[in-house]
């Protein structure tokens, strides 16, 4: 027994304690069967993947070993290099970071543009985490306590060994979306299970994109609704 499927036992006991039984297996059947990796990122910077297949999305490791990006002097720039080193080890500018998402939206601290991926072209190379890794690895000390991380396959049981607490007897499926993903105050407070892809990403791995409309210039709007429209990926305008 993995301590992934004893945190999961112990929320499934809970549950049934408290008369959430039903909702909590409708969470567990929802992320696995219908959770999709999000990516939300500046308008800007889609507008440069819509360019051509041969536009790949960079991770923060390769931009600034590249030169092409000077880290910020926020906490979480100078101490995401020993948190992906402790994560990702020897592999850390290959993870792509997303959240997994029941509906159509991402997260708004992250950008004005929302990818949802194809799942058949990420599902073998994506793990889940239980939230933010930053935020989790500097609340534990540097110290990963086991059970946290998820195989694609399992992340709808890492779903109710984060989540069950949070479901009462009224919570119906329609809140599950907003239960599973919601944007905090800052992107420190944002909620979500944390998704780790492999490998490279381009507009072909896109399924759809979603834009917020108040947050995106009418001018941007119109060409990167141009773009994607050549490359067969629709626009979703919120």
């Amino acid at each position: 027994m993995t301590a992934l499927d004893v945190r999961y036992g112990t929320a499934v006991a809970s549950a049934a304690a408290k008369g959430t039984s039903v909702i909590t297996a409708d969470l567990e059947d929802e992320t696995a069967k219908k959770s999709r990796v999000v990516i939300s990122r500046d308008s800007s910077e889609i507008y440069r993947l819509a360019s051509g297949d041969n536009q790949l999305y960079a991770t923060f490791h390769s931009l600034v070993e590249a030169g092409i990006r000077i880290p910020t002097d926020s906490k979480w720039d100078a101490i995401r290099p020993a948190i992906d080193a402790l994560l990702f080890a020897y592999y850390q500018k290959e993870v792509r970071f997303g959240a997994l998402t029941l509906d159509e939206s991402g997260l708004a601290h992250f950008g004005d543009c929302h990818l949802i991926l194809k799942t058949d072209m990420i599902d073998f190379r994506t793990t889940a985490f239980t939230e933010n890794t930053a935020a989790f690895v500097v609340r534990n000390s540097f110290v990963i306590p086991p059970g946290h991380r998820a195989s694609w396959a399992q992340r709808g049981r890492l779903a109710v060994a984060k989540l069950a607490s949070m479901l009462s007897p009224s919570t119906t499926s329609a809140d599950l979306p907003a239960v599973l993903k919601s944007d905090g105050a800052t992107s420190g407070d944002d909620a979500f299970v944390e998704a780790h892809v492999y490998g490279s990403i381009s507009m072909r791995t896109v399924e759809q994109v979603s834009i917020s409309i108040t947050a995106t210039p009418a001018v941007r709007l119109r060409a990167l609704s141009e773009k994607l429209k050549k490359l067969g990926v629709p626009l979703v305008v919120a």
